[in-house]
């Protein structure tokens, strides 16, 4: 009877191990289905949100990839095909990402100057070409070593425009000549062979230096012309200004150009050697001649600041959708599916 009860206890308890393992299997094999059947909604949600971006049709294919996974046929030939559309998917989106992200690094590059450009402004410090002001530098510490009390100044900052209406026409007219530099006349010999070292030196070129000796013939301001719009203190600077805008009358009309050999409208129509032409705005939108410039430029610096963060606001945007495209992108749920079912 104890054997007997002994062989009874042993079939039930290995009955109940049996049963034990297939119930584990089932629980196993069950989770193992609710995986796939996880993963399978979650390709079929991330292909939907693709679908809506796909105007070069890469997934044109998928209808009749999915007619295979629900029919149960072809099932990973279908899982390996989408696989393949998902990897040339994240890999477009992976591209225009990179993209976006070097020109995310180029605009913060121009915020940061920006930011200086501002602090440099509200400092009063005016902001010339780089070679302007190396030039300057130069002369002056030639000058200074010389013993000379006396230094280079650039143009612009000796003078005033009457007139605001004729200001666009005055800055467009003179252009890169707005960044000469002016020196005392019994300086220019020195401040002419320093630029001569530097530009041996360095390379250095592109900057006017006036050669101040030469202007005695210009004292007289031509009436009508812009050198009338113009005031300043200094008498090379006036002597200049004559010369040089004292033969640009100002004209009211188009028919009025011609009737002198050089002359030019308020919105920068310019008439010369018999010929008409449109000064470019870019070269007077930005203001460096009078005291009232830099408050211009002030101005447009922070203007320019908030066009720059809006659109470092809009690349963060973009950045950050195309993340999420990636994301859709992934395969690794058909990866998840290829193995459980191996």
């Amino acid at each position: 009877v104890e054997l007997q009860s002994n062989e009874s206890y042993r079939a039930l308890a290995s009955q109940k191990n049996l049963l034990e393992n297939y119930l584990t299997r089932q629980r196993e094999l069950e989770r193992k289905v609710e995986e796939l059947n996880q993963a399978l909604a979650n390709i079929k949600r991330n292909i939907n949100h693709l679908l809506q971006d796909d105007q070069e049709g890469i997934f044109a294919p998928y209808p009749s990839l999915l007619e295979k996974m629900n029919g149960n046929y072809e099932f990973s030939s279908a899982m390996n095909t989408l696989m393949e559309l998902l990897q040339q998917k994240k890999n477009e989106y992976s591209m225009l990402e990179m993209k976006q992200k070097i020109k995310k690094d180029e605009l913060t590059n121009k915020i940061e100057e920006n930011k200086k450009e501002i602090e440099q402004l509200k400092n009063k410090k005016p902001i010339y070409p780089e070679h302007v002001i190396t030039l300057q530098r130069e002369i002056n510490h030639t000058l200074l070593q010389a013993n000379k009390t006396s230094s280079a100044k650039i143009l612009c900052e000796l003078l005033e425009i009457k007139d605001s209406q004729w200001a666009n026409a005055i800055e467009g007219y003179l252009n890169t000549q707005r960044f000469y530099l002016i020196v005392e006349e019994e300086d220019y010999d020195l401040a002419s062979s320093t630029y001569q070292r530097l530009k041996n030196k360095t390379g250095l070129y592109g900057v006017g230096l006036i050669n101040t000796q030469m202007l005695y013939q210009y004292d007289k301001v031509v009436k009508g012309t812009l050198a009338e719009e113009i005031t300043t203190s200094n008498i090379y600077a006036r002597r200049f200004i004559n010369m040089i805008l004292g033969k640009v009358f100002k004209a009211e009309s188009l028919q009025e150009l011609k009737q002198h050999s050089i002359s030019i409208t308020k919105d920068g129509m310019r008439y010369q050697n018999h010929t008409l032409m449109a000064i470019d705005p870019k070269i007077y939108a930005k203001p460096y001649i009078g005291a009232g410039a830099l408050e211009i430029q002030l101005k447009m610096a922070i203007s320019k600041g908030k066009e720059l963060n809006a659109k470092l606001k809009e690349l963060d945007e973009n950045i950050k959708q195309l993340a999420q495209k990636i994301q859709w992108s992934d395969a690794k749920d058909i990866y998840t599916i290829l193995n459980k079912l191996d």
